[in-house]
């Protein structure tokens, strides 16, 4: 496989942006969004490269699983008020 791009990663990230919204993004915690450009790096990888290929469900999904399942925002918040 062809290496991608830093142009098709960061197009990638602004059409998240603007599929999720500008709202979601702001409510990430800085481990979700981590997570959630993680999981949209491996995405792209998946869809060799091409923004334009992962559809707005799948981009809503990776949102969705991150902030409800994987990392829930209350439980990160959780966790850090316990080592302030």
């Amino acid at each position: 496989m062809m290496p991608i791009e830093q142009e098709a990663y960061s197009a990638l990230s602004n059409r998240a942006a603007s599929v999720l919204g500008n709202e979601a993004i702001s409510q990430l915690l800085p481990a979700q969004a981590n997570l959630v450009d993680e999981m949209l790096d491996e995405l792209l990888e998946k869809h060799n490269g091409d923004p334009e290929s992962p559809s707005e469900e799948e981009i809503k999904g990776i949102y969705q699983m991150v902030v409800n399942h994987i990392l829930p925002t209350n439980l990160v918040e959780h966790y850090q008020n316990r080592s302030e």
